[in-house]
């Protein structure tokens, strides 16, 4: 007797896992994985499929894909979800920040900056993933911090969202390059706009 479950007559390929993070800081299923990879804690099932949580823990970290030859099954029970990045500055518009072990001089180096930037003598990994998160997430809302800033206010490379159309843009100049997304992955430039 024949099935009467639908089939998937066009793809016979698994459908991508949500575990793609965009530059806004929100988890989107992309099949392409990216250049590096993530950590906010235990945020799948058993089934694979996210919990409604963004995080589970402050310390929000950008982790080499290759380390020490470990390897990892993606999304396995228990343990922490692998979250992936197209590339870092996409990680730290994220929120996210140099791991100490896998990445330790871009940790370093980051660590300096941020206490430079800060003026303050260099903080701990805590110290700095509570300024952090304070900086992210709205308080008791497991929901993500946005600000409304002067265009002229913030640096080149920044990302922001075009406040009329929500659509993800880079700083450049005096400019707004759009960036070019296809299946969610940010591929580049595609038009600049006079703001």
């Amino acid at each position: 007797m024949a099935s009467l479950e639908p089939k998937n007559l066009t793809n016979s390929r698994p459908s991508p896992l949500q575990n793609r993070i965009t530059p806004d800081g929100l988890i989107e299923a992309v099949p392409a994985r990216g250049l590096f990879a993530g950590n906010r804690g235990v945020l799948h099932r058993p089934d694979k499929r996210l919990n409604l949580a963004l995080w589970r823990h402050k310390n929000w970290i950008i982790c080499a894909l290759r380390f020490n030859g470990r390897h990892r099954q993606l999304m396995a029970p228990n343990r922490w979800t692998e979250l992936f990045f197209l590339d870092e500055a996409v990680a730290l518009a994220a929120g996210h920040r140099p791991c100490a072990v896998c990445r330790r001089q871009a940790y370093n180096a980051w660590m300096d900056a941020m206490s430079a930037g800060a003026g303050v003598p260099r903080l701990s990994a805590p110290g700095v993933d509570k300024r952090l998160h304070a900086e992210r997430a709205v308080p008791g809302a497991r929901a993500m911090q946005t600000y409304q800033v002067r265009l002229e206010d913030l640096p080149d490379g920044a990302f922001i969202l075009e406040p009329n159309s929500g659509t993800p843009a880079w700083v450049i100049g005096c400019c707004l390059g759009r960036i070019l997304a296809i299946a969610g992955l940010f591929l580049g430039v595609w038009a600049m706009s006079q703001h």
